[in-house]
């Protein structure tokens, strides 16, 4: 088991109803059981995540550690007040990798009253409709992290982000603005870098929940003893230096 910087996460347009609500927003964080998805999509290995950096690793948040506890009853109170009483129905986009964690999906958001009809798109076009044409409302993603946390972050929820899918379509709250220009011009060397950037992280999370973070992924490998050098990579498993014996 190798530890990695993956993150796996639903992508939601702020800036599209009904998820232009804060209510549907949060009502649906509150729905998802995550214990119950990492043990079924990722056998129990991982952890359940409210953002987008593992615990251990320097922009990981001690903020964030409960943001979302599973509440179904808080989940439909939340919808209620959103004008949802009766119920929800919503597009959930998934690729062919995806749809087994978008079904459990689907039937945890329908156990609150939102019926999710899942929407299967071909993997390869994903990021063009989902990133660059922005087209998706509500999508299964997920991340694999950068070298950088900042750099992370700012891909992440800066409006020039690529994986932020709300975009220029939404002005961008100073408050995060503010955080996010803060992290990325102190130096890595400063003592202050790891709770400027955490505090960077919480902002963004909290006040631009383009994000739901769900669960991270280590990597597992089952492999001979005669394979030898596999490397280490937190952001992308690499194979160069793998040897194999004959």
């Amino acid at each position: 088991m190798i530890p990695s910087e993956v993150v796996n996460e639903l992508d939601i347009q702020t800036t599209t109803a009904p998820f232009n609500k804060p209510e549907v927003v949060q009502a649906i964080n509150y729905a998802i059981n995550r214990q119950a998805i990492l043990q079924v999509q990722a056998s129990g290995y991982g952890a359940i995540s409210y953002q987008p950096f593992p615990k251990g690793f320097v922009g990981y948040s001690p903020k964030l550690a409960n943001l979302y506890p599973y509440n179904p009853a808080k989940a439909r109170q939340l919808l209620a007040a959103a004008g949802y009483s009766r119920g929800l129905k919503i597009a959930l986009t998934s690729t062919s990798t995806t749809i087994s964690l978008a079904e459990q999906i689907q039937s945890q958001l329908a156990q609150v009253g939102i019926t999710a009809t899942i929407k299967n798109i071909p993997a390869d076009t994903e990021t063009q409709f989902l990133y660059l044409n922005k087209t998706i409302p509500f999508a299964v993603d997920g991340t694999a992290g950068r070298a950088s946390p900042v750099e992370m972050l700012d891909v992440l929820y800066s409006q020039q982000g690529l994986m932020n899918v709300d975009g220029k379509a939404k002005a961008q709250s100073s408050t995060v603005t503010g955080a996010l220009a803060k992290a990325l011009t102190v130096p890595l060397t400063s003592p202050s870098y790891p709770s400027i950037l955490q505090n960077a992280v919480a902002t963004a999370v909290q006040e631009d929940p383009i994000h739901i973070w769900l669960y991270t992924n280590p990597r597992i490998f089952a492999y001979s003893p005669k394979v030898t050098g596999i490397p280490a990579d937190l952001v992308q498993q690499r194979w160069e230096g793998v040897q194999v014996a004959s």
